[in-house]
């Protein structure tokens, strides 16, 4: 399933990323024909929103924010979203509209002020990085200091199974 190269070079990652979702559109997993896989989804966007506590006043922002699928469930408050390809932030703004502040950007490299957010999610993106250790650098200084930050990484054995019904 995954098809990361490490011979793919930085300058190459935006394209590589533009050609992998339009093979594996995130979107797809929450409106899967798999009635698994979409549950799998749903109890993995509620777990996320059950470890914080989202109050109005918080600043909160997705990594790698796909169609939006998971930011759109967060409560009130003020709301962003940063993804590196272009054709999921046509989808998300879509879908969006005005409830989120989306912009493009690498997660290795976040364009935002230190200390700018209350809580951070990144759920299934870090495995397609080609510099984790960057993105999770990027996203403890973008955090405020009594914040936190929800990652999630996909358990491939078991995206297989559920892959081969």
């Amino acid at each position: 399933m995954k098809e990361f190269s490490p011979r793919i070079k930085p300058e190459e990652f935006r394209e590589w990323n533009e050609r992998m979702l339009e093979k594996y559109d995130p979107d797809v997993f929450h409106h899967h024909s798999n009635y698994f896989v979409r549950i799998i989804e749903r109890m993995r966007v509620k777990a996320i929103f059950r470890v914080i506590d989202i109050r109005r006043e918080d600043y909160v922002i997705e990594i790698g924010y796909g169609a939006g699928n998971v930011i759109e469930r967060a409560s009130p408050c003020k709301l962003f979203g940063v993804d590196i390809n272009s054709s999921v932030l046509r989808k998300a703004r879509q879908r969006l509209n005005e409830k989120v502040h989306l912009f493009q950007a690498d997660a290795q490299i976040l364009p935002c002020k230190d200390k700018s957010f209350t809580y951070i999610v990144c759920s299934e993106v870090l495995e397609h990085l080609l510099d984790p250790s960057a993105a999770i650098k990027e996203m403890a200084r973008s955090l405020k200091t009594q914040g936190a930050v929800v990652l999630s990484v996909p358990n491939e054995s078991t995206v297989n199974q559920i892959n081969a019904f």
